[in-house]
């Protein structure tokens, strides 16, 4: 150990957060080594006890550190700053993460390897993919289990580079049950994340929204076989009542933008709404989970369970 401070050490699959659970006053780590590895007789008179905790390792500035290397398209790259992209070796010495959790990492953040650096797939140019993706999908006479990925790229090609477009597809389907006729596979458009995506785009170019006109306006931007649902906007948009316009409206909540403290997170969703369920809450607050402290135990331990109508809803523990 380097020292008897709290810190924090890497292993292959998980960071473990290092506890101290007595003091030491003898600072000779050479006599420490000695009494927990005995070679002969040694008295002490204190020791130091570790326990080490699994816990999740905090990657929220992952996505800071790749914002001005970001890919907005080909036609941009000559912009970059060299000095500022990441390749793997040089994220793992500012990431204290192990390679498990930061690989997986880079999938959530929608982080593509280009060249051998590490680039951060821009929000517009997702948005534009996917829409050629879908675009695609709509004017073929395919199922939603039915999607080639060779014959989509080979569509689209001219309009988005091979590895965005890998990554990109990566994340909006699943491999189907059904293959072609040479027994490769065929892959299914995963409609919630589809759908979740166009109105990302909607909720962008106008934060708050009449809900008739939204739902109208999100159901025109999918193809005809998916479908909208109200669950789909659950950490992205919040359903509330305009007492003044006496309407309702979808407006916009990224979960991204709320503060990373789990206390300034729930005083600001219980100051935005008063009343939450569990399915409306859980996606602003499951990056706060690990290990038994799961969704419900973290409303149990930081807000206040009442019942209406036979559902629960949870508020401020300081409110009324």
């Amino acid at each position: 150990m380097e020292s008897a401070d709290k810190g924090n050490v890497r292993t292959k699959e998980n960071v473990s957060e290092i506890l101290e659970l007595a003091a030491i006053k003898e600072s000779d780590l050479n006599a420490v080594t000695q009494c927990l590895y005995p070679m002969k007789d040694h008295q002490i008179d204190d020791l130091i006890l570790l326990e080490v905790k699994e816990t999740k390792p905090d990657l929220s500035s992952l996505s800071t550190l790749l914002d001005s290397s970001s890919f907005n398209g080909l036609e941009y790259e000559s912009t970059i700053d060299q000095k500022a992209l990441y390749s793997w070796e040089r994220l793992q010495n500012e990431l204290q993460a192990s390679d498990y959790e930061l690989k997986q990492a880079l999938s959530d953040f929608l982080i593509a390897d280009l060249d051998g650096y590490l680039r951060l797939i821009s929000f517009d140019i997702e948005a534009r993919s996917l829409n050629f993706m879908l675009d695609y999908f709509g004017e073929q006479s395919w199922e939603l289990d039915e999607v080639d990925k060779e014959s989509t790229y080979e569509c689209l090609k001219e309009l988005i580079h091979e590895p965005v477009f890998d990554i990109i597809f990566k994340r909006y389907t699943e491999v189907s049950t059904k293959t072609k006729d040479d027994g490769s596979p065929l892959y299914m458009y995963n409609e919630k994340k589809c759908c979740a995506m166009i109105a990302k785009v909607l909720l962008a170019a106008s934060p708050v929204t009449e809900y008739k006109e939204f739902m109208e306006t999100w159901s025109i931007g999918i193809p005809e076989k998916m479908q909208v649902k109200k669950e789909y906007l659950y950490g992205l948009a919040l359903v509330t009542y305009n007492t003044s316009k006496m309407q309702k409206e979808i407006v916009s909540c990224p979960e991204a933008d709320l503060p990373n403290n789990i206390h300034d997170r729930l005083n600001e969703l219980f100051q935005i709404k008063a009343k939450w369920t569990v399915e409306e809450i859980t996606p602003y607050i499951m990056r706060f989970t690990k290990g038994a402290m799961n969704v419900n135990a973290l409303l149990t331990k930081y807000a206040r369970c009442s019942t209406k109508n036979g559902i629960k809803y949870y508020g401020s523990k300081h409110g009324k």
